[in-house]
């Protein structure tokens, strides 16, 4: 919390039982974990830079909450399973983020003016909404095997620029 600065960090069979919260004006680079699981929340609010972050094996009961002025990077997740919903919410940026065998069971939250480019997912379960509202720009977003279980709802001023699905199963409105 507050003014802060994390790097070269690395986790592995870590069980937290209470919320993780990264709160302020905070950077975070070179950041792994595996085998990880939390019980509560993750939150990332206020002005925050996450680079070089990887997770296997993340087990996520609460949501993941990306709040405030936020830019991710070079993020990788293998093996993340969230039962909460994942928000992020604000002016946002994220780049170069791939995700494989993600299931998440609440909805996927992007609100605000953000920026998605070079975005790839593999083996994506989606068991809720997809939600993009707001100014948002997704450029170079991939998918294969993706199956979304309810609605995807852009809403607002968006863009969007070499959008590609491979194996789609919408089971309810585009």
């Amino acid at each position: 919390i507050g003014h802060s600065t994390q790097t070269d960090i690395s986790a592995t069979n870590l069980d937290l039982s209470m919320n993780l919260n990264v709160i302020g004006h905070s950077t975070q680079t070179d950041i792994s974990a595996t085998n990880l699981d939390l019980s509560m929340n993750l939150n990332v609010i206020g002005h925050t830079t996450q680079t070089d972050i990887s997770a296997t094996n993340l087990d996520l009961s609460g949501n993941f909450n990306v709040i405030g002025s936020s830019t991710q990077t070079d993020v990788s997740a293998t093996n993340l399973d969230l039962s909460g919903n994942l928000n992020v919410i604000g002016h946002s940026t994220q780049t170069d983020i791939s995700a494989t065998n993600l299931d998440l069971s609440g909805n996927l939250n992007i609100i605000g003016h953000s920026t998605q480019t070079d975005i790839s997912a593999t083996n994506l379960d989606l068991s809720m909404n997809l939600n993009i509202i707001g100014h948002s720009t997704q450029t170079d977003i991939s998918a294969t095997n993706l199956d979304l279980s309810m609605n995807l709802n852009v809403i607002g001023h968006s863009t969007q620029t070499d959008i590609s699905a491979t194996n789609l199963d919408l089971s309810m409105n585009l």
